[in-house]
């Protein structure tokens, strides 16, 4: 796969929209809402230290996440292992990947709809996942830490997307904690997307990005700390 840690495609002119992956993913997952997006913006989808084909962390850096309790970061080391270890045996299932309702099945837990992957893509993602460097780093991190606290600084336009169809921070058990640490931003519910929901529908998805973007750009969104909450 193409282990490049970025893309800079678009219109030159253009509103900078910038694109960061999931953990252990890599600037790839956003392919799909690329071309809606650089019709109209300078689009940049970047990778993170640590991630597959992007520069280790700097000398002093330590990986650190938190999970709501340790139930969900057991749940999340499932989850994501699982996934690791399809990644580490890509080779031996680049053929099962060319099946709709293999991919379907290895995905579920990232995508509603894997069948929707095209098959390179779906052996980029696993390549991605076996080439993330702070892989299990960042799960005993999540082990370790407690509940998050807060996140300080956020005073600019914040709008939170998230599929309904999530398994991997599932609305029902997540949203709340969100919501209670960003009580000023908008939300948007994806109806049956996953937690990728860039292959799910690629056109919603660049949709919402564009829009957020454009009344940005208009002045039309009040940036979050100035919005009371509901």
């Amino acid at each position: 796969m193409d282990a490049t840690p970025f893309h800079r495609g678009g219109t030159p002119d253009g509103e900078p929209v910038v694109l960061i992956h999931g953990f252990s993913g890599t600037w790839r997952n956003w392919v799909p809402v690329l071309p809606a997006l650089e019709r109209e913006f300078d689009v940049l989808a970047a990778g993170l230290a640590g991630d597959h084909g992007c520069p280790g962390l700097p000398g002093e850096a330590e990986v650190g996440v938190r999970a709501d309790d340790d139930r969900e970061a057991k749940r999340l080391r499932r989850q994501f292992g699982a996934s690791y270890w399809i990644g580490q045996r890509s080779a031996g299932i680049r053929h099962l990947l060319a099946r709709p309702r293999f991919r379907r099945f290895a995905l579920r837990d990232v995508i509603a709809h894997g069948e929707r992957v095209p098959p390179a893509e779906a052996m980029a993602m696993a390549e991605g996942q076996a080439g993330c460097e702070i892989f299990w780093d960042l799960f005993n991190a999540i082990e370790e830490a407690g509940p998050p606290v807060a996140f300080d600084g956020i005073d600019v336009p914040t709008l939170i997307v998230w599929g309904t169809a999530d398994r991997i921070l599932p609305l029902k058990t997540c949203a709340d904690g969100y919501r209670r640490l960003l009580p000023h931003a908008e939300w948007r519910l994806l109806n049956g997307l996953g937690h990728i929901p860039m292959y799910d529908d690629p056109a919603l998805v660049a949709d919402v990005i564009a829009g957020h973007v454009r009344r940005v750009e208009a002045g039309a969104a009040t940036p979050a700390a100035a919005r009371p909450s509901a």
